[in-house]
């Protein structure tokens, strides 16, 4: 039986157009090897811890028979798996692999089926059936176990190797390194390789690149000299000589920043050539000090401290120091560099975050004489008992063209390749000490490497671009909103010239509408017409992230990426989930205190010289805590209404201009009347709308018409089964009840409302009909305008009455929330507790009805019900009118209703049945409105 990489890994056929491209592109690659090949079998699966590559398996026909092979494919690129670790390497560099925990065990199943030790195999054991019955004991399955002490995640596993089998313990990295710290052999022979699951041979890689690494990992040429080694890729530690290279480089440029200070003039050290470190050494070892190192670069204070003084730095295991009298366990994170002269402290950002009394461990490092390195981000981040005592900050600074050159030639021993920075050197601000890992590691060419390199910085950059989605002009329905961005995005643009200071420019905004109305968007609009990074974040996505400090941690990751690409806008979606102090309660109002705490500190944190404008977005302004909208923070309160019709007509012509384009759209499309209809709704919804309708199109096979937009628009089903099927007399009491809504709506003489659609055709959601109106024009109601209002609401059952009478009415008169009966009351009743339309002239607001108060909210809707059946009664020829076509065509728009109103005879006229609204100026009449802006629906 044939091992498989693992059960996440399923295998689906490769469509035959795919197969035979990647057939070319091996040609391509090596046409010796592939020409006259042909295709046997081609499988794809999708690998679960990576977002871009896939997994093929190929079986090819050539002249020396049937080759079995294995790639990683990602876009055009391909990578050959020939049992060595390189190209899972290569692949895990390219994706930025980032494990977690639920795809460990995938991974390591994926990892051992396709490397290869010595020649020979890994099998994994995942059975006890091919052990002796002696030795099944000995049997464990692959297990996920707790992070061992430098926290990498430790896997139990059974392995079968040379004959025999072993119970190993393997530490991953994050980022796919694979090492094996405990190995114990349990079955010493007795395994015959028939006994196991069987591997593929992985036949070599036809690339030259994976076989020149292959190769070096085997035997790799002595390093050039300079002044510090160039990197060994074929060395264990070689990703960690590559950041020393890194770091080495940046070090001594923080060191020459600070040839002012007066403690180094005490110690003459006046530092030389990029590298040069043997003046900051000599200060650290005979000075002792405590020195505080900005950098993005993880535990950089470990880096530091080999590069100052390699030769009598043995790292240790972390000794725990006390870290007050009564015996607390907080870790110093104490490293014990077991020099005759020195002991160095190592504080990381995992030790002085958690520290039980700061104050307590900087007096007893400040009197300890022994020099400390305490690695940083920011040295804010740091306590400041900590800061206090600091004799020196080293900042190291952000990589430049200069220091690429300097770096490059550190790690790959030669210079960059001439003309290698012809397009721009802008690329090198953006790259990360890891990307120089995996070229050194593959010993590319220099040629090849800045390639690499710029790719790299490229991707990045193409994650935090805003050059995609809408602009500023295409964005309608703003309202005031469109004025203050446009203000912040001229303040952005006049600094980003030097024109204006950074100080000059507004820290923050807070955008607030309900969901739909586009704040992502007009945020992403913003950063594009500056010409600025974009970052999103997410509250919620912070909180995703576990324990409190886990959750810090990520919190303090969001805003050093702002500043790396600065300047930046920051977008920080549902910022009221970090909730309100003020609101907080209950066992959680700590945990909460602190996050709130935590994002005010890097808030408060930001630098003029690395400036990022944090936007944040929420639909509950009274759940952010009022610190963060204080001044100088998200100070501009922009509210972002829901759209007029105005803007509801751009938002449907901008999202159907590509179907308009392309030819896909019919003639028959009226914007106008769409977004009356759709008055009330949001540019997320319209959006939603087209795509709908465009599906529509799709499966008849037809351009998209109005009637695919209003079917979308108004939510009828796609299938004639998706809704409930009335019965004739069930369609007629329907008819009934919406017709009673259009009239009353109709013949308002202060709040008079064109229906611009009515329904009686069952929706998915429950409605059985519907009447779409939009509000009176003007922004003022009076007690006229709510009476006429409430009568409206009420039509549907006045009309119920007249033709069945009182005793036969349905409950489609009344129910639950969002019944005409529940909408009125509401109305009522705020127009008794809050307005002071009362019928004892009461002018105070309350929150709720008294007792008396009640009765008069039952009177104003006694009088608005008995209005509509005399109103009713006078034109019961008209509702009679409007029911049977109603009942004729099952919809019709508002021409249609004001037509049925003003003819003399009985007969129904014809009415158009397309699912919607007329085309053209009688459609363009039509007026609507959303669920919470006066559709009157049962």
């Amino acid at each position: 039986m044939e091992q498989t990489p693992g059960p996440a890994v399923r295998f689906r056929p490769l469509a035959r157009g795919d197969a035979g491209a990647l057939l070319q592109a091996l040609g391509a690659a090596a046409p010796a090897r592939f020409a006259g090949a042909s295709v046997v079998l081609a499988r794809v699966a999708e690998l679960p811890f990576y977002r871009r590559h896939r997994l093929i398996d190929l079986r090819l026909a050539g002249a020396d028979g049937i080759e079995r092979a294995f790639l990683l494919q990602a876009g055009d690129g391909l990578l050959w798996l020939d049992g060595r670790a390189s190209s899972i390497h290569l692949a895990n560099d390219r994706e930025q692999l980032s494990l977690a925990d639920a795809h460990l065990l995938d991974y390591v199943r994926f990892f051992l089926f396709f490397v290869r030790g010595e020649e020979q195999a890994f099998t994994l054991i995942e059975s006890p059936d091919p052990l002796p019955p002696d030795a099944r004991d000995a049997f464990r399955p692959l297990e996920l176990k707790p992070p061992g002490e430098d926290g990498r995640p430790l896997v139990v596993a059974t392995i079968g190797y040379g004959g025999g089998v072993f119970r190993s313990t393997f530490a991953l990295s994050r980022s796919g390194e694979i090492e094996m710290v405990e190995d114990e052999n349990v079955v010493v022979s007795g395994i015959t390789a028939a006994a196991l699951p069987t591997l593929p041979d992985l036949p070599p890689s036809p690339f030259p690149a994976i076989a020149a690494l292959a190769a070096t990992r085997q035997a790799a040429p002595p390093a050039p000299e300079s002044p510090t080694p160039a990197l060994d890729a074929t060395d264990s530690g070689g990703d960690r000589r590559v950041t020393g290279s890194v770091v080495s480089v940046l070090l001594a440029e923080a060191a020459a920043a600070k040839i002012g200070h007066r403690l180094l003039q005490r110690f003459n050290t006046t530092v030389g050539a990029p590298g040069t470190l043997g003046p900051l050494a000599r200060f650290v070892r005979e000075f002792t000090p405590i020195i505080l190192i900005e950098a993005d670069i993880p535990f950089v204070e470990e880096v530091v401290a080999e590069l100052l003084d390699p030769a009598k730095t043995v790292f240790s295991s972390s000794l725990t120091e006390r870290a007050n009298a009564a015996g607390s366990d907080d870790a110093c994170c104490a490293v014990d560099t077991r020099s005759a002269q020195t002991r160095l402290y190592l504080l990381s950002f995992h030790a002085y975050r958690r520290l039980w009394d700061a104050e307590w461990t900087a007096h007893r490092l400040a009197i300890g004489g022994a020099t400390v390195l305490v690695g940083c981000q920011r040295r804010d981040d740091v306590p400041e008992p900590l800061r206090r005592v600091a004799d020196l900050v080293l900042a190291l600074p952000r990589m430049d063209a200069r220091l690429f050159t300097d770096i490059f030639q550190q790690v790959f021993g030669t210079p960059p390749p001439a003309g290698w920075d012809a397009d721009g050197s802008q690329w090198c601000r953006f790259l990360l000490h890891s990307d120089f890992h995996a070229p050194a590691r593959l010993r590319l060419g220099a040629a090849e490497a800045v390639a690499y390199l710029r790719e790299r910085s490229g991707e990045r950059l193409s994650r935090v671009s805003a050059d995609h989605g809408p602009s500023l002009a295409e964005l309608h329905g703003l309202g005031e909103a469109r004025q203050v961005a446009e203000d912040l995005i001229a303040d952005i643009q006049a600094a980003h010239t030097g024109a204006l200071p950074w100080t000059a420019v507004d820290r923050g905004l807070l955008l607030v509408g309900p969901p739909g109305t586009g704040k992502t968007t007009l945020a992403r609009a913003i950063s594009r017409a500056c010409g600025v990074k974009f970052i999103v974040a997410s509250a919620t996505e912070w909180q995703a992230h576990g324990s409190l400090d886990a959750h810090l941690r990520a919190i303090r990751q969001t805003f050093a990426e702002a500043r790396r690409y600065s300047p930046t806008i920051l977008f920080i979606d549902e910022i009221d989930s970090l909730g309100s102090r003020e609101l907080l309660s209950g066992p959680n109002a700590q945990y909460q205190s602190e996050v709130i705490n935590g994002v005010l500190e890097q808030m408060q944190g930001l630098d003029p010289e690395e400036p990022v404008i944090v936007i944040g977005a929420t639909n509950y302004e009274e759940r952010v805590d009022p610190a963060l909208r204080r001044a100088g923070r998200l100070d501009q309160v922009l509210r972002l209404p829901r759209p007029s019709v105005a803007a509801l007509e751009r938002i449907f012509e901008h999202h159907l201009a590509e179907y308009r384009r392309s030819g896909a759209l019919a003639d028959d499309v009226d914007s106008g009347a769409l977004a009356t209809l759709a008055f009330g709704l949001t540019g997320a919804d319209v959006e939603f709308f087209v795509r709908g309708a465009a599906r529509r199109a799709r499966k008849a096979r037809r351009p998209i018409g109005q009637a695919d937009l209003v079917a979308e628009v108004t939510g009828r089903s796609r299938h004639a089964d998706g809704a409930q099927r009335l019965s004739p007399a069930e369609m007629h009491r329907v008819a009934v009840h919406e017709a009673g809504h259009a009239l009353c709506a109709l013949l308002g003489e202060t709040d008079r409302r064109v229906p611009a659609f009515v329904s009686i055709v069952p929706r998915a959601n429950g409605t059985l009909g519907f009447v779409a109106t939009a509000p009176a024009e003007g922004a003022i109601a009076t007690r006229r305008a709510m009476a006429e209002r409430l009568r409206m609401i009420l039509g549907g059952r006045a009309a119920e009455s007249l033709v069945f009478g009182e005793e036969d009415l349905s409950l489609g008169s009344g129910g639950g929330r969002g019944s005409d009966l529940e909408v009125a009351t509401r109305i009522a009743t705020s127009l008794v507790c809050q307005a002071g339309f009362g019928a004892d002239g009461a002018l105070h607001w309350s929150e709720g009805p008294t007792a008396a108060q009640l009765r008069q909210v039952e009177g104003l809707l006694r009088s608005a019900y008995e209005d509509a059946l005399r109103l009713l009664r006078r034109q019961r020829d008209a509702l009679d009118r409007i029911t049977a076509a109603l009942v004729h065509e099952q919809e019709i728009d508002g021409a249609a209703v004001e037509a049925l109103l003003a003819s003399p005879a009985p007969e129904t006229p014809r009415a158009r049945r397309t699912e919607g609204t007329r085309s053209g100026a009688a459609g363009r009449r039509a007026l609507a409105a959303g669920p919470a802006r006066g559709r009157v629906k049962e």
